[in-house]
């Protein structure tokens, strides 16, 4: 008969055999399964279901510590892929083949996306890692290729145990394939010969362009060049063809050159839409915004040249999302208020969008990674070049049968104005009378223009010299002497030394209005030049009332500047009278001048007389 302590053995054997059967089916849920390649295995085999996972966040595992930490590596769920958006995680992929063939073998393992940065196989049968990825010069990849592809040879029966490294600043999308290398290198060819297809069409759609640019000199043309040249280059640099054929060692260059195109598209984009669409016509508040989007552009240009690419690449698929986006949406407005040819532009432009829709999404992880997402901007790129390329040929068309109108109108007009000039002959004589009376006229205001100060409105030189001789002559016949007033500002070099010269014309304007201000309406103001003012008076009451003008003339100039009352100037001031004789002007002048300076020399802000009028005028310098 069994015991209590018997049984408690039994049972303890029981929970330890279920403990291990639950362990056993733990590992056999997370065990990874191999890769077994035979003579029925096919050219080649997605990867996705064979491969391990391992995350380093650190960046600082090598290769023997991921060997002993082979236990971590996790297996892909159904239906889960490997775009794993940015990161900055190394991820570490693990891969078990084993050759059951009964002669060596060669494949081919590649990473279907050109434009990540490193990816680094570890072989153990290779004396070292075989390195590929953008950021390796191309000529030191283990195989010519624009793709990551590394070259593995099996012997019969060999097992392997392959470690992939990957890193990289831009999307880090996943792609593996193993390819037996006669069905790789026939694939390879035909994907190749697909890209010369499409980029000969680019450059053919491009200088069929330029041609029609240099023979009509539209801008909208050059704009349309510009734009499927930055396109095919950002193209080719996401599938390495840039890095393959254009910079092959400039490593840096190669892998910011995705940027700078895409950046520069959106510049030249935004141009072709406005120029096309007319957008500050029909629509100007959607022209404002693709300004926005241009300027923004400019911005991911600097950004991809100087500033970190893991930035950049993020904001290269965000900001060519949003580029034709915008350029969709206004391309729809203007189809609302039917602007011509924004059917057309609208259908190109919906169908890029899609193309770089699928690529943004897919970068962000938000898509998994298959044909139509990996080349669906390339896809949605060459329909739209051909679809604007149409729209442009109808531009084309619409130009020239706008040139046959313009020709048609230009017969009509011809014909009119064959009617009008006789209509015009009749009108001519009119027409000619006016304009000769307009030209009197012309003629009598530059002649008044010439005899005025330009500055001040005064009376300038030529003009005081003409009156003086006639004032001189009648006072000779009629024994009624001429009074001449010379007047010199005090202190106006240093207020033009000090302000410039723009305030020194304010103050001889200043004066100007109020020595005008002290005469007399009949009395004659002028300017001879600078800071010399001439007063002409005739019938004053000698000498009292040449004293009292000259007076009036010193307080009005000494009164502070209505523009500036903390500035004054003062001035000196000569008198000469004319004498009953015949007298030259210039004599006279020249008497009121040294009396001027004489009163200058008395300490300025005086008035002085000329020697020999003093007793003339019956009256003493004062």
């Amino acid at each position: 008969m069994m015991t209590w302590s018997g049984q408690g053995d039994i049972t303890g054997m029981l929970w330890r055999l279920l403990i291990l059967l639950l362990v056993g089916v733990v590992r056999v849920a997370n065990a990874q399964a191999i890769l077994v390649l035979d003579s029925h295995t096919p050219g080649h085999i997605e990867l996705r279901d064979y491969l391990g996972v391992l995350r380093d966040p650190s960046g600082a595992l090598d290769e023997r510590a991921i060997r002993l930490r082979t236990q971590e590596f996790h297996a892909l769920s159904q239906g889960s892929g490997l775009n794993l958006s940015y990161t900055r995680d190394v991820i570490w992929l693990r891969l078990m083949v084993r050759s059951a063939l009964d002669v060596p073998s060669e494949w081919r393992l590649e990473l279907d996306y050109a434009s990540l940065d490193h990816a680094d196989l570890y072989d153990p049968a290779a004396a070292g890692p075989q390195l590929a990825g953008d950021r390796v010069a191309f000529g030191a990849r283990p195989l010519p290729h624009r793709n990551p592809l590394f070259a593995l040879t099996l012997a019969p029966g060999e097992s392997r145990e392959l470690l992939l490294s990957i890193r990289s600043e831009g999307s880090l999308t996943l792609n593996p394939t193993l390819w037996r290398a006669a069905a790789f290198y026939s694939h390879s060819e035909n994907t190749y010969a697909l890209h010369a297809l499409y980029f000969g069409m680019l450059l053919a759609l491009a200088g069929y362009n330029l041609l029609l640019y240099l023979a009509l000199r539209d801008r909208l043309f050059l704009y349309y060049v510009l734009f499927v040249i930055s396109v095919g280059l950002g193209i080719a640099s996401i599938y390495g063809l840039a890095g393959q054929y254009l910079w092959p060692d400039a490593v840096d260059w190669s892998n910011r050159s995705l940027v700078v195109s895409f950046a520069i598209s959106g510049i030249v984009g935004p141009l072709f839409t406005q120029m096309f669409l007319g957008t500050a016509r029909y629509v100007p508040g959607w022209d404002r915004w693709l300004v926005v989007g241009i300027w923004s552009s400019v911005g991911m240009l600097a950004i991809g040249l100087w500033a970190s690419m893991r930035l950049g690449m993020r904001l290269m698929s965000l900001s060519t999302l949003l580029n034709c986006a915008l350029m969709l949406g206004c391309g729809i407005l203007c189809i609302w208020r039917r602007v011509p040819g924004a059917r057309l532009y609208v259908v190109a432009w919906a169908v890029l969008l899609l193309g770089g829709a699928l690529m943004a999404l897919r970068n962000f992880g938000l898509l998994p990674t298959h044909f139509v997402t990996l080349h669906g901007m390339q896809i949605g790129s060459v329909l739209e070049m051909l679809l604007l390329s149409f729209a442009l040929a109808n531009r084309f068309n619409q130009i020239k049968q706008e040139k046959a109108a313009a020709q048609a109108q230009a017969l009509v007009a011809q014909q009119a104005l064959v009617a009008s000039l006789q209509k015009q002959e009749r009108e001519l004589e009119r027409r000619v009378a006016e304009r000769t009376d307009a030209l009197e006229a012309a003629n009598r205001r530059l002649h008044e223009l010439a005899l005025r100060d330009p500055l001040t409105g005064l009376a300038n030189r030529a003009a005081l010299y003409a009156q003086l001789g006639e004032a001189l002559q009648t006072a000779h016949l009629r024994a009624e002497p001429v009074c001449l007033l010379m007047v010199d500002l005090d202190g106006f070099k240093a207020v033009n030394d000090q302000h410039g010269h723009g305030i020194g014309d304010r103050v001889l304007v200043q004066v100007a209005d109020r020595l005008r201000a002290s005469a007399r309406p009949t009395d004659l103001v002028a300017r001879l030049g600078g800071d010399e003012f001439v007063v002409m008076a005739q019938g004053l009451d000698l000498p009292a009332g040449a004293q009292d003008l000259a007076q009036r003339m010193l307080s009005a100039i000494a009164e502070p500047l209505n523009f500036d009352r903390s500035t004054c100037v003062g001035a000196s001031i000569g008198i000469a009278i004319s004498s009953f004789v015949a007298e030259d002007p210039d004599e006279l002048l020249r008497r009121a001048d040294a009396a001027m300076y004489s009163a200058k020399a008395s300490g300025r802000g005086a008035i002085r007389w000329a020697g020999e009028d003093t007793t003339r005028a019956g009256f003493a310098n004062v």
